[in-house]
């Protein structure tokens, strides 16, 4: 995946290979753009800012998460001596991990259960009495801003939790966040525009219906503008795969390659002249046409 000049063009800087410069550039355009009233420039921002980066120096190695550091490592001094026993928020923390270093029949998703037990372990963690300290309280907002950027989308269940309790939900818009609140941010405005398409009256409401409804028999496809199901399509691939198993397969098959088409279509230069300048330039010629027409008129009776 190569990054283009419209690319560029988008994130409105020249080619780079520098990965900071991209993201400053992302960031900074970024503020202009509300995901949520227009994800449609959000996405094609995006998906500049990914090529971009394809093409840029190679990121930093991505540590496989069970090599994540537990909590423990950093609740105590590295010269404390060690604690006899577990603390309650360190178990908590060690039961996500384990729960986020275990894939779910290879699936990038976590099964109900585990969802519901990951929730659990993150109230014990976040409600621990120790997080009134603002040094351990730092330590575990660190601790979990790497975990959940470096297991995503299994750990997509308490992503949104995160982002709202320690204030991530805008990292995206600040150039100066680490590459993990970074992309969490990204995925909380993504998981946002998902929960907003559940609910009636939502610009994406009508492309839910439509992929929950049952293929076959009477029911047919309704009329759903083609990239308004791509935006919701795609924010569920990056952010939520889960919900594949909600849409009706079928449906979801064929909306899809509707979708890919005017995704593709969208991102294609437009060479073609506004409608709005060619009116314009036809009521030019006929004004145009008029003038001398009436001059030519003029001429003619003032000479006789």
């Amino acid at each position: 995946m190569s990054a283009g000049a419209a690319d560029w063009q988008l994130l409105g800087i020249a080619p780079t290979e520098e990965n900071r410069a991209i993201r400053a550039a992302y960031a900074a355009r970024l503020k202009a753009i509300d995901p949520e009233s227009d994800p449609q420039a959000f996405i094609r921002l995006r998906n500049a800012y990914e090529r971009a980066l394809a093409a840029a120096a190679p990121p930093e190695a991505t540590p496989a998460p069970g090599t994540l550091p537990p909590l423990a490592s950093a609740d105590a001094p590295a010269d404390a001596a060690p604690a006899p026993e577990e603390s309650a928020g360190q178990r908590h923390a060690r039961a996500m991990l384990d729960l986020l270093s275990n894939g779910d029949a290879g699936r990038p998703w976590l099964a109900p259960e585990a969802q519901e037990a990951l929730i659990s372990h993150w109230r014990g963690l976040v409600t621990d009495p120790r997080m009134e300290r603002l040094d351990y309280s730092d330590r575990v907002e660190r601790w979990a801003s790497a975990v959940i950027a470096y297991t995503s989308p299994l750990s997509a269940p308490i992503l949104m939790l995160a982002a709202e309790r320690f204030g991530w939900v805008d990292a995206d818009r600040n150039v100066h966040s680490n590459r993990h609140l970074f992309e969490i941010a990204q995925r909380y405005r993504l998981l946002r525009l998902l929960h907003m398409a559940s609910q009636s009256g939502s610009r994406h409401h009508s492309a839910w219906v439509e992929l929950c409804r049952p293929s076959g028999g009477a029911s047919r496809s309704r009329p759903v503008h083609p990239y308004i199901m791509f935006e919701l399509i795609a924010a569920m691939r990056y952010a939520l795969p889960q919900l594949s198993e909600t849409f009706d397969p079928v449906r979801l098959a064929t909306w899809e390659l509707h979708a890919e088409a005017a995704r593709t279509a969208h991102e294609q230069p437009d060479t073609r002249s506004p409608p709005s300048f060619a009116i314009g330039c036809l009521v030019m010629v006929i004004l145009l046409l008029f003038a001398f027409g009436l001059n030519a008129f003029l001429t003619m009776v003032i000479g006789k």
